[in-house]
This record gives structure tokens, C-alpha cells and sequence, in this order.
């Protein structure tokens, strides 16, 4: 499963090809949904975890399941807060999930994707 999740300030890293690497995190820009697709697949929405927000829909906090306690590091070094999840064990997966090929994520929340990988590149 790859684990999407979005950020509320400027931590925005994409090599200059702009593919996404196994195992990294893909951040958006402060305050900002992002959409996200996979070049060349098609791919299952898992989950989706969403932030906190107040009543005019402004992001209040992160969704706690990915929290980011290092701001020097850019929160690139995110771990789930509960380690029961780690390895794919993550619950509340959709029990008929929808098969699409991009996603949009808001600020602060994440994706969990599911996908088969059928080329090295």
C-alpha cells in the first residue's frame, strides 16, 4: 500500500521527473487539497483520513493517525501513531473500494492506495 498524506506548510519535494518513489511521502503545499495520480495504472482508494476542520472548512489540525512532531526534518521521516498499523495492518479499510486513476487529498489528511505494480519503472 502506499500512504499519501498532505501536509499544512511548505513541504513540497518532487524529483524533477516527478515520479514517485517507493516507500516516500508526496506532500502538498500549505493549506492546499492536491490531487495525485499514477502514470500508466489504475489504482484502489483504500482509506482516507481526514483533517480536522472548522465551521467555514479551514483546516484546524492534522488527522492524528500520521502526526508530524520533528518540523525541522519537514516531516519527511512520518510514521503512523499507532505502530499496529505499519506493514499494511491499517484499519478501516474500504470494504468495496473505488477503482480510479487520480485522487485528490486535502491538506492535512492522507490516501492509503492500492495498486499493482507492473513495471520497474
Amino acid at each position: 500500500m502506499l500512504l499519501l498524506p498532505t501536509l499544512q506548510f511548505d513541504a513540497w519535494k518532487r524529483r524533477s521527473t516527478g515520479s514517485l518513489q517507493y516507500g516516500r511521502w508526496w506532500q502538498a503545499r500549505k493549506g492546499y487539497a492536491h490531487s495525485v495520480h499514477v502514470h500508466g495504472t489504475h489504482f484502489y482508494v483504500m482509506k482516507v483520513g481526514f483533517p480536522n476542520y472548522d465551521r467555514d472548512g479551514m483546516v484546524t489540525t492534522m488527522n492524528p493517525d500520521i502526526p508530524c512532531t520533528d518540523m525541522n526534518d519537514k516531516c519527511i521521516s512520518l510514521k503512523w501513531t499507532n505502530s499496529s498499523w505499519l506493514s499494511g495492518n491499517v484499519p478501516d479499510i474500504l470494504p468495496s473500494p473505488t477503482f480510479r486513476f487520480a485522487v485528490v487529498f486535502s491538506a492535512g489528511g492522507y490516501v492509503v492506495l492500492r495498486f499493482k505494480a507492473t513495471n520497474a519503472g
